[in-house]
């Protein structure tokens, strides 16, 4: 024999307002009752600081990302001149030291 649990509950419930209607407007009413009004406008104030704070932080990010993104480039423009300059150099040296060398040889 194989029992079976129902799968919901049904409980009665008594409402004080019509949920058949346009529950975000009651909603809303409701909010902004004599007994919440004060609730209600400091968490609509929270909501307002917390995203003009989000906000404020995804465009410092932003910012801040596109300005290493550009230090980062001329970082590596400067490593690359850099680079060739000291091989220029370290060619520089090696043609005087052979003719050092060559005049060196005449000399003896």
């Amino acid at each position: 024999m194989i029992l079976k649990w129902r799968a919901e509950l049904w409980l009665p419930v008594n409402l004080t307002w019509s949920w058949e209607g346009d529950s975000t407007l009651q909603l809303f009413r409701k909010a902004l009752s004599h007994t919440q009004k004060k609730r209600f406008l400091a968490t609509l104030i929270a909501f307002l600081v917390s995203a003009i704070i989000i906000l404020a932080t995804a465009a410092t990010a932003a910012v801040s990302l596109t300005e290493s993104i550009h230090t980062a480039s001329v970082v590596n423009h400067m490593v690359y001149n850099v680079t060739h300059e000291f091989q220029e150099q370290v060619n520089i040296d090696k043609t005087i030291l052979s003719h050092l060398e060559a005049l060196k040889a005449t000399v003896k």
